[in-house]
């Protein structure tokens, strides 16, 4: 993860997201990977891989993965994307509150 870390701080988003999805293939219940993931997402463009991410990680549907800790923390990055993106993606079925 300090690899993918240093891509990110180094500019190369695009090496630090193949990273962070390889970790996901490695340690599929590291939830902090997710996350990582998710944010990388946002950052290089990617905003309906974030949005699908986000979502899933918010309501919990990543098969035998526990989003709990981190929950509150995802709520408000994912409040923060939407305020950001929220032209540029298809929020249908989130609740209202998220949108607010």
């Amino acid at each position: 993860m300090a690899l993918a870390y240093h891509y990110e701080a180094n500019g190369e988003p695009g090496k630090a997201t193949y990273l962070y999805q390889d970790i996901i293939t490695l340690l599929p219940d590291n939830i902090q990977s997710y996350r990582n993931l998710a944010l990388i997402y946002a950052q290089s463009g990617k905003f309906e891989l974030a949005n699908t991410l986000y979502k899933k990680m918010l309501f919990n549907q990543v098969p035998r993965v526990d989003f709990t800790p981190l929950a509150s923390i995802i709520r408000n990055e994912f409040r923060n994307f939407i305020a950001h993106h929220k032209s540029k993606i298809d929020f249908s079925g989130l609740p209202a509150r998220m949108l607010q």
